[in-house]
């Protein structure tokens, strides 16, 4: 469905690019929708942190942090392109843009933070602006060296306005979630698969302390030893095992102590840099086909700018 669904979709803006700003309209819609049902039970609770999964519009974590930065990625680049084609007719600038963006954009960190409480989300969005940070000078300068005027600088401030704005929200989150105080101490430990095996079975075992003698983050120790052992797994079985749910429970080379058993879920790394990008599921073969699909329209962009010069 999802296919079908996406297909349709690029077929559509293919033929209607300018149609693109309904695909940004309706995940904006979708948000407002997610505030709708955080507020009231915000205003209830008498507190910001109100993280519900089965309650809200896009379920479970994972959900809304993509969601959420496909509209970040959408408006953004949205705005960017906006600025770019009136880098020399200021007076074509249209204020409702930055005004959306902005919106957009706080909804979007508003919820990863408040409404989902998910640390890798303010990361992701981290890097993104700090790629667009980094771009914004190089772009002020070409227009500067083209056609001298302080008009150009507007890109570059409005980049501060969002890299701040990231910063801000990823402070508050390190106030939400007090295991992005014990980060690194926690990683320290997870990646230690042989020593703590306590990932294996989490039921029987519990979770490792650390050097201080206190106990590790759950989440962050999971996600770190699961990820380390699939990481460590692959080269034994390069071609995969042909499917994404759950690749780590059904690899050759898992232990036998985490096969699920009755009512106990299959295992997952939680890395999808662990189970797609690095092989896991499809193997190093598919992955390498992946990789020269992505890479084709970057090398044709590049030889396009070669050109040009």
């Amino acid at each position: 469905m999802a296919s079908i669904v996406g297909l349709a979709t690029g077929l559509a803006l293919r033929q209607y690019p300018n149609r693109l700003n309904l695909l940004w309209l309706g995940i904006f819609v979708a948000f407002l929708v997610i505030f709708y049902q955080y507020i009231p039970r915000a205003i209830a609770q008498n507190k910001l942190l109100v993280p519900d999964y089965d309650h809200y519009l896009f379920h479970l974590k994972i959900n809304t942090v993509l969601m959420g930065m496909i509209l970040i990625a959408g408006i953004d680049g949205a705005l960017l392109d906006h600025l770019r084609a009136i880098q020399y007719r200021w007076s074509y600038f249209r204020l409702w843009y930055a005004v959306y963006w902005l919106l957009g954009t706080s909804l979007a960190l508003w919820a990863f933070v408040y409404v989902v409480d998910a640390r890798n989300s303010i990361g992701l969005s981290s890097i993104l602006y700090s790629f667009w940070f980094l771009c914004a000078p190089a772009f002020f300068i070409q227009s500067q060296i083209r056609r001298p005027n302080l008009k150009s600088l507007v890109a570059l401030v409005i980049t501060s306005i969002g890299l701040s704005l990231i910063l801000y929200f990823a402070f508050m989150q390190t106030t939400v979630n007090k295991g992005s105080h014990t980060l690194f101490e926690d990683a320290k430990v997870a990646i230690q698969i042989d020593r703590y095996p306590y990932w294996q079975n989490l039921a029987q075992m519990g979770y490792p302390k650390r050097e201080d003698g206190q106990m590790v983050t759950p989440n962050t120790y999971e996600r770190v030893a699961w990820a380390t052992a699939g990481s460590k797994v692959i080269m034994a079985y390069p071609q995969g095992v042909a499917v994404l749910a759950y690749p780590f429970a059904k690899h050759p080379s898992a232990s036998p102590k985490m096969a699920p058993q009755g009512e106990i879920p299959g295992i997952a790394t939680y890395s999808g840099w662990v189970e797609l990008c690095f092989g896991l599921a499809f193997g190093i073969p598919l992955l390498c086909l992946i990789s020269q699909l992505y890479s084709s329209p970057l090398w044709r962009l590049l030889v396009s700018l070669i050109q040009r010069k």
